[in-house]
């Protein structure tokens, strides 16, 4: 594998394996053959298709083949495939729809390559309880324990009460989460979750060492390559991005385009995974004009909030706070007469209800505008196909200007509040 480095640091070369397709998922079976499954159907319509691999599943050793239950293309999302007494299953997603029509279909068959009968009790996994906690069930994988235990690892969402647009449809405000689904095999060798009741609030953990896993979210950027929890937008620009151009720090050029611009790449964010938290930067910019550099809470293009440092029409510093809510903007708050630089930024976020301070110190905190109904930085609020929930994190721009101007973020603090 090629390897490269950057901000991110090492990474492999990703090996093309088709040029068509999407949600790949590797199969191996018993006698050590490789198999790929992917969503072949998409964006035209339904339908996987399995390929063989060679043992290192860097190329194919034989062309695509559809897979078919009872002589119809299906699964346009999501494929797996496991084996089980002498069956070939076949688990498929996203069959109906992918808010409430979402749920899992399966069949099986004597062969790799099908043709594959339909379970009886399809859809296996989905929820149809107005009043549950957990909604929207898909993508799932049948996995089996160590100690013979069989679950579902799916994708779910949960919302806390809010409107959006005058309709009380729920608020997902952390998009697609994963959960378990307890899973039995009936004597007639298929699944049923949950004996039958479908997808739960609530379920026994797996009799597994208590192991949690906690992956970083504050980062003071000492090190050589960002934390893991970052993410990029778009692809980069790596020139306009550096963690050692000034030590300690991240320092992010006011790059073309802007925030509300799929061109605009200089933006850096992490998945929401709290419903309440307080997230806080510490920042170093001097621009020239409308050049901006901040804090957000970001969904996409049309759906965030942001506090950005700027200059004003009088040459003085402001900071600005902007929403960006159902694809329309609107300037929420000015702070006039910024007197020290660095600064630090904040949010506070209680659920719906979004507070941004300022402070010279670190330790007096002042108003910056307070957003009291976010509802609409959530999955149901974005006029784009929303199901990722909502992200935060730092940016600069140059909106326009052409100017290249460095903007230093000393740390990004994380303090969840749940």
């Amino acid at each position: 594998m090629v390897k490269s480095k950057s901000i991110l640091g090492p990474w492999s070369k990703p090996v093309q394996i088709t040029n068509f397709g999407s949600d790949p998922s590797l199969f191996i079976d018993d006698d050590g053959e490789h198999y790929m499954l992917f969503a072949a159907g998409i964006p035209t319509g339904n339908g996987t298709k399995i390929v063989k691999l060679n043992q290192e599943c860097t190329k194919m050793v034989e062309e695509p083949h559809w897979l078919e239950t009872e002589g119809k293309k299906a699964a346009p999302e999501g494929p797996h495939m496991l084996k089980k007494d002498g069956y070939y299953y076949f688990v498929m997603a996203a069959s109906s729809g992918l808010f409430n029509g979402h749920h899992m279909l399966i069949a099986r068959s004597k062969s790799v390559y099908g043709p594959f009968e339909n379970s009886p009790n399809n859809p296996y996994l989905t929820q149809r309880d107005p009043n549950a906690v957990n909604f929207h069930q898909g993508h799932g994988k049948i996995i089996n324990t160590q100690n013979g235990e069989w679950w579902t690892m799916v994708i779910s969402q949960r919302r806390i009460p809010g409107e959006i647009k005058g309709k009380k449809t729920g608020i997902s405000q952390l998009g697609r989460e994963t959960s378990l689904e307890r899973i039995a095999w009936g004597d007639d060798g298929w699944p049923i979750a949950n004996g039958g009741k479908g997808p739960l609030d609530a379920n026994i953990r797996p009799i597994l060492p208590w192991t949690p896993v906690t992956n970083p979210t504050s980062d003071e950027f000492n090190d050589k390559q960002l934390g893991i929890q970052w993410m990029f937008r778009r692809n980069p620009v790596f020139e306009d991005f550096s963690l050692t151009e000034k030590k300690g720090n991240l320092r992010i050029y006011s790059g073309n385009a802007d925030i509300d611009s799929i061109r605009g790449r200089n933006l850096i964010v992490q998945r929401e995974k709290w419903l309440s938290y307080s997230a806080t930067t510490k920042l170093t910019f001097n621009p020239k004009t409308k050049e901006q550099a901040g804090l957000t809470c970001y969904y996409d293009t049309k759906t965030y909030i942001r506090l950005g440092l700027q200059r004003g029409e009088t040459g003085g510093l402001q900071l600005q706070l902007e929403e960006c809510r159902y694809g329309k903007k609107s300037l929420v708050n000015i702070v006039n007469d910024i007197t020290q630089i660095p600064i630090y930024l904040k949010v506070k976020v209680i659920k719906l209800r979004r507070e941004f301070y300022y402070s010279y110190d670190d330790k007096n905190w002042l108003d910056a505008g307070v957003i009291a109904d976010a509802a609409f930085l959530s999955d149901q609020g974005t006029p784009n196909w929303g199901f990722m929930g909502t992200t935060t994190g730092i940016f600069c721009f140059n909106r326009g200007t052409g100017k290249r101007i460095p903007a230093d973020f000393d740390f990004f603090r994380i303090v969840a509040e749940d």
